[in-house]
């Protein structure tokens, strides 16, 4: 498929970050980022790419590349698994914790795009509120935690941070994974230190799902093992 324009076209180091998740050259309250960014994973996903032409003058050319069905596609209803082929259950429950509202709902976006669920908070006292709460009701209850992942931005107005708000949640329940974003360097050793998982903005795509990827599969084993003990 191939869309071109007569625009006035990129700059060459524009061109060079348009696939860049949260990269944008509109004001504020205009764009996420992460709208070619989601073109570029979904082109991947079914394996194929995404490509852009542009110069200053003289327009822009987008071209996605997609393989060729090898059959049409039968369609005899809802599938009655909840897992792909490479066993990972679809549809993780996500605490998301951003600040910043527009990246916020680019992220949102993303996530459900591929298929999770997606609880937003715009700080990380809000979220350790809510964590917080959710594991008292469970302590009373036995109900499981209603999140299976934290992703949060480190930098954010508020008492916590996302590193500080990552040690809560290992004090809380060490159990729960949490994946922390950040575009500031000097934050990322102490992130580390943590022992969660860390992305540097601009974060991949393909880096992220593969992520959830294994946080799924892990949570499909936990159940199949916990299955398999209550069987026992």
């Amino acid at each position: 498929m191939s869309l071109e324009d007569t625009g006035v076209g990129m700059a060459s180091e524009v061109l060079a970050r348009a696939f860049e998740p949260l990269f944008t050259t509109k004001a504020k309250g205009m764009g996420t980022g992460l709208g070619l960014p989601q073109v570029f994973a979904f082109c991947e996903r079914s394996g194929g790419l995404a490509a852009i032409d542009s110069a200053v003058g003289a327009g822009t050319s987008v071209r996605l590349y997609l393989p060729r069905a090898a059959e049409e596609s039968a369609i005899d209803g809802p599938s009655e698994t909840g897992a792909d082929d490479n066993g990972a259950s679809h549809g993780l429950r996500v605490l998301l914790v951003e600040d910043n509202e527009e990246v916020a709902a680019g992220t949102e976006a993303l996530l459900q795009m591929m298929d999770h669920q997606v609880t937003c908070v715009f700080n990380a006292d809000m979220a350790l509120r809510l964590l917080g709460d959710a594991h008292a009701q469970q302590v009373r209850t036995g109900e499981p935690l209603p999140f299976d992942l934290v992703l949060s931005d480190i930098h954010m107005p508020g008492s916590l941070n996302g590193i500080d708000l990552a040690e809560a949640i290992r004090a809380l329940d060490s159990r729960l994974p949490v994946i922390l974003v950040t575009g500031y360097a000097e934050e990322l050793d102490r992130a580390r230190h943590v022992n969660v998982r860390v992305l540097s903005k601009p974060f991949d795509i393909a880096l992220l799902e593969s992520l959830l990827q294994g946080i799924q599969r892990d949570l499909a084993q936990s159940g199949l093992d916990s299955a398999t003990h209550q069987v026992q």
